[in-house]
């Protein structure tokens, strides 16, 4: 028959499964929310937020300097709308530093769908800084 250490490992492994893809989950509903928030923002807001961006690329390898950065402060704010504008670049930029290349890559790629002009300039500052020690 089985061991019962084969049927524990049995039983963790749903949960295991369960967890990541509740943190997978957790990160789609993250993106949809700073996705919404680039939607709303005005084209000055918007310019704004990538220009702060502009320093954490690097060519090619775009979420390459995260590591760098520092770790974000954890404040709490209330629900989306009492956030102001400065309250959810300083969110986003926190998040981003935490998280893999993979998700920051795809951030971009959803803002592209968003703001594909301003994007495409975006892409252009970055390739402008490629030359740049």
């Amino acid at each position: 028959g089985l061991s019962h250490n084969t049927l524990h490992i049995d039983q963790d492994t749903p949960k295991r499964m369960e967890s990541m893809a509740s943190l997978q989950n957790d990160r789609n509903t993250i993106m949809r929310t700073f996705w919404g928030w680039f939607q709303d923002w005005n084209a000055g807001e918007r310019r704004s937020f990538l220009e702060r961006l502009l320093p954490l690329m690097t060519p090619n390898k775009l979420f390459a300097l995260f590591e760098n950065l520092g770790r974000p402060s954890h404040e709490s704010f209330g629900p989306s709308e009492a956030i102001t504008f400065e309250q959810k670049v300083s969110i986003v930029m926190s998040r981003l530093r935490l998280e893999s290349a993979e998700f920051g890559n795809a951030f971009l790629n959803g803002l592209e769908e968003i703001d594909y002009s301003l994007m495409c300039t975006f892409y252009d500052s970055i390739a402008a800084t490629a030359g740049e020690p």
